[in-house]
């Protein structure tokens, strides 16, 4: 359609191309696709897409990108349409799926874990335990990680329930797959595809894994997990925002290419998309020392929380110290991570990176990351960035890292 013909959309008035777009984009621009593409538009490439168009135009000259900016979220645009899962505009998602289609007996459960082995155990935690497992012929023999809930731990069934019509509706390349579930007997389990490299805090934990993890590869990771967080506070639709409420680098999973992939969604709200300021009034509950001390206090729960979530996981990867160890600077006393950076962010913040990294880093990639990790931990929600913004800085860090290395 040409910027200066009209069209009308339902029984609406006729209008330009532009006013469309303002008066229907938060509804959803479907309507105005042209039908000979339609059905060819992957619809997380479209999301990108008018995202980025949608920026363009703003009224405020300010929030327009750069041509820079432009050129990168056409190119993850492109990225996600060449590469990314095949549902499209015109074809209903997983969200549409019958789950029963999806349903995987217990007895194939106990076969692919050895009857829930220990030696086959990677992961636990208030939920339950997480297990290693090889499915039969019949799901293509596909390794995937098990997640067993414990009817007796933080998971009830409700949450069960919760999470698995969440994890069936996602599509998202940096969120780990959903494979299938079983719900029989007492037995409430999610089984999604297993990643190789397993999850980002035990490279961090591991002095052998951590020093291997450069700091290029680092910033791949933030950039993953970034558009993973802003695929459910603004990729799933108008009434559809997702606050995953656990953010932290143990539910950060790496595949055979490093590549993030967003896991576990126990705890995580859904709610509309179409309120600036979406909050969930709700009992607090995530992990300590990742937790976003307004939503401990307040027990308001915002797309916020998980930007502060984010932030200390930044910090984590910074300096190669998870979020809950204690370390000293000097003379002072043991402190957790985020103590220290608020502690020393102005003046000493140079002795927490880790030392493993610290010389591959280019200055001004690092002033660029540590400001956008501290903006995400401000005490002050609204000083937050949105993960778009998180994004656009993570990318900016990657330049300046990247013109470094070719110099």
């Amino acid at each position: 359609m040409l910027a200066y013909n009209r069209r009308s959309i339902g029984d609406g008035q006729p209008q330009t191309l532009i006013n469309l777009v303002r008066s229907y984009y938060d509804k959803g621009l479907e309507n105005l696709i042209d039908p000979h593409t339609k059905d060819q538009i992957n619809i997380y490439s479209f999301q990108a897409f008018k995202e980025i168009a949608y920026r363009c135009i703003s009224l405020n000259i300010k929030d327009r990108p750069t041509i820079n900016r432009i050129i990168k979220r056409i190119e993850h645009a492109l990225d996600i349409q060449n590469h990314g899962a095949a549902s499209t505009i015109t074809k209903p998602n997983q969200q549409c799926q019958n789950l029963e289609s999806l349903l995987i007996p217990l007895k194939e459960i106990y076969l692919a874990t050895q009857d829930f082995s220990a030696k086959n155990q990677i992961g636990d935690g208030g939920f339950g335990v997480v297990y290693k497992g090889q499915l039969s012929d019949q799901w293509q023999n596909i390794t995937v990680a098990i997640k067993r809930l414990d009817p007796k731990g933080q998971q009830g069934r409700k949450e069960f329930l919760t999470e698995l019509k969440l994890v069936s509706s996602f599509n998202h390349k940096n969120i780990i797959p959903f494979i299938g579930y079983c719900d029989e007997g007492n037995e409430m389990i999610i089984v999604s595809e297993y990643a190789s490299n397993r999850s980002l805090d035990q490279h961090l934990q591991d002095s052998n894994k951590r020093f291997c993890l450069t700091w290029a590869q680092r910033l791949k990771i933030c950039l993953g997990a970034a558009r993973a967080l802003n695929y459910l506070h603004s990729g799933l639709g108008e009434n559809n925002r997702v606050i995953h409420r656990d953010i932290k680098s143990a539910n950060i999973l790496l595949d055979e290419n490093l590549e993030a992939r967003v896991c576990d969604f126990g705890l995580s709200k859904k709610g509309p998309r179409n309120q600036q300021h979406t909050q969930v009034y709700t009992k607090v509950a995530g992990t300590n020392y990742y937790l976003d001390p307004i939503y401990h206090e307040s027990g308001i729960l915002r797309k916020e929380s998980d930007v502060y979530s984010f932030g200390v996981v930044l910090f984590e990867i910074l300096s190669g110290m998870l979020a809950y160890h204690n370390k000293s600077l000097g003379d002072d006393n043991p402190q957790p991570l985020i103590n220290l950076v608020r502690r020393y962010y102005n003046d000493r913040l140079d002795e927490l990176i880790d030392p493993f990294i610290k010389y591959q880093i280019d200055r001004r990639c690092f002033h660029t990351f540590k400001e956008l990790a501290y903006q995400c931990i401000n005490y002050n929600s609204k000083e937050r960035p949105t993960m778009e913004t998180i994004i656009e800085r993570i990318e900016d860090a990657i330049d300046f890292q990247k013109s470094t290395n070719k110099a």
